[in-house]
């Protein structure tokens, strides 16, 4: 019926100004944070997510380019997680070499554990 149609427009419309809120925020927190996963895994999902509601209202170009962003933002996150395991691997091998004593230290001294 016309109401049904008219409900769900309004209800689509709503769930996109929510979804544009989401990604205001989750890039706000992903760009002044981008070391903490996290937040670039949640805009992704958030990208994602607008992705497949565009696509069920029908706008396939937009739904393609916001699904496309969420696959790069996932496919970063994965490629950083890789290096990171990449780099631990490599220390944990420079420290099953060293014969000399070694001492980690942080900003308040030897030994701090917090």
């Amino acid at each position: 019926s016309m109401a049904f149609r008219q409900a769900q427009t309004r209800e689509s419309e709503e769930a996109l100004a929510n979804y544009q809120r989401a990604l205001d925020l989750h890039a706000a927190l992903a760009g002044a944070h981008p070391e903490v996963a996290p937040y670039q895994a949640r805009l992704a999902s958030t990208w994602n997510n607008l992705g497949l509601l565009l696509h069920d209202a029908g706008d396939l170009e937009e739904a393609r380019a916001c699904l496309v962003k969420a696959k790069e933002l996932w496919s970063r996150d994965a490629t950083d997680r890789r290096l990171m395991e990449m780099t631990l691997k490599r220390q944990a091998r420079y420290f099953e070499h060293i014969f000399d004593g070694v001492v980690v230290t942080d900003l308040d001294g030897p030994g701090t554990d917090q």
